[in-house]
């Protein structure tokens, strides 16, 4: 009987192509929707401008609905900048996972295992 020996390098690197071409693909969707709502708030902020120069709009409405949107604007950009962090620690994670692999692999051939 002849045995058959799968490379465990082999294996583990399509488990991480898999898993890291899910990540990015759940990153630029996210991401994407992110800008498109930041994008959104921003054409609201100019069309209330616009409408406080026309004299459309009073000063105060202008002050109040500007804030609200000003506010959602933050909330969007800070959730950019966490989904931007959140991609930066799963590179460091998958690295130490991979450094946790290699010595494992090395302890178990030494046979210290």
């Amino acid at each position: 009987m002849q045995t058959i020996s799968i490379s465990r390098d082999f294996v583990l690197r399509d488990i991480l192509n898999e898993s890291h071409a899910d990540e990015q693909r759940f990153r630029d969707e996210q991401l994407a929707r992110l800008q498109r709502l930041k994008a959104d708030i921003q054409r609201k902020l100019d069309t209330l401008l616009d409408r406080l120069l026309d004299a459309t709009i009073s000063r105060e409405v202008y002050d109040a609905k500007s804030a609200v949107l000003e506010k959602d604007k933050q909330i969007v950009e800070s959730s950019i900048v966490g989904h931007e962090q959140a991609n930066r620690s799963y590179f460091e994670q998958m690295e130490n996972f991979l450094e946790a692999n290699k010595s494992v692999h090395r302890v178990f051939e030494a046979g210290n295992l």
